[in-house]
């Protein structure tokens, strides 16, 4: 037999462990201009997550937040995107962990 319970919103409020913050990175990115005049999404996507420099500032990003002795959490939807940031940071960050989630 299945139930569902309603648990009130207060019943979660609880102090996090510790500081949540978000660090907008403007990266200058702007889609080629001898694409296509009204670009499909996804190739909008791809364009974003091969970009070398875009990559190389997330790689700076995550390797100044390790060597000041913080873990970081790196989220894409793209595994591609995930296997690049995996290759520049593989030799300079001991322990990778990456989790393929199929949707």
């Amino acid at each position: 037999m299945d139930e569902c319970h309603h648990v009130s919103a207060s019943y979660f409020d609880v102090t996090p462990l510790f500081s949540q913050k978000v660090f907008p990175r403007f990266t200058g990115f702007q889609f080629p201009k001898e694409a296509a005049a009204s670009p499909a999404i996804q190739d909008i996507f791809r364009e974003l997550w091969n970009n070398g420099e875009r990559n190389n500032l997330i790689v700076r990003d995550i390797l100044n937040a390790h060597n000041e002795g913080r873990e970081c959490l790196v989220l894409s939807e793209r595994l591609e995107h995930l296997d690049i940031l995996k290759t520049a940071l593989q030799d300079k960050v001991p322990h990778l962990y990456i989790n393929e989630v199929e949707y």
